[in-house]
């Protein structure tokens, strides 16, 4: 039996989702610490291969990940208001808008994504407040507190049509 880890590398969100050819994958983000960021990364459900992996250029902890399949795309978001998508097969991350952007917004952080069948994604915050991205123009909209009195979006899930 081995011994506990003393710092263990957490990851507290993931998402599956598949490649252009339809295979498995799992994509998930670690936690940074001290300065380091979190890391993203992908892994081939079937072979345990990873696939993909790099820092995010911001943020040390995640709450939100999110596969988009008209997009083929998946969104994970850190709770310092930066979040990024990744394409399937890309080379790298793409850096999305700040949700701290949005002027009531500010010190948001993203704790709650969902992605509707047309490919808009919703954004909760820390705030209670609820922004949608539109991915073909790539921009952040506010939509104000869909409940009155809340004070914190921690999940989100489209019903019906979007």
């Amino acid at each position: 039996m081995g011994s506990p880890l003393r710092d263990p590398v957490r990851s507290a969100v993931q998402a599956q989702g598949v490649d252009a050819s339809g295979n498995p994958q799992a994509y998930w983000i670690t936690d940074g610490k001290d300065g380091v960021p979190a890391t993203f990364q992908v892994t081939d459900v079937r072979t345990g291969e990873r696939i993909f992996d790099q820092q995010v250029a911001s943020g040390v902890l995640s709450h939100a990940i999110a596969f988009s399949k008209s997009e083929g795309a998946v969104y994970v978001a850190m709770t310092d208001g930066s979040w990024y998508r990744w394409t399937v097969g890309a080379k790298s991350l793409e850096t999305l808008p700040r949700i701290d952007a949005l002027p009531n917004h500010a010190d948001s952080a993203i704790w709650a994504l969902t992605v509707a069948d047309d490919g808009v994604v919703y954004v909760g915050t820390s705030k209670a407040l609820l922004a949608s991205f539109n991915p073909q123009t790539n921009k952040l909209t506010d939509l104000g507190a869909p409940v009155d009195g809340a004070t914190a979006i921690r999940s989100l899930q489209v019903a019906g049509d979007s």
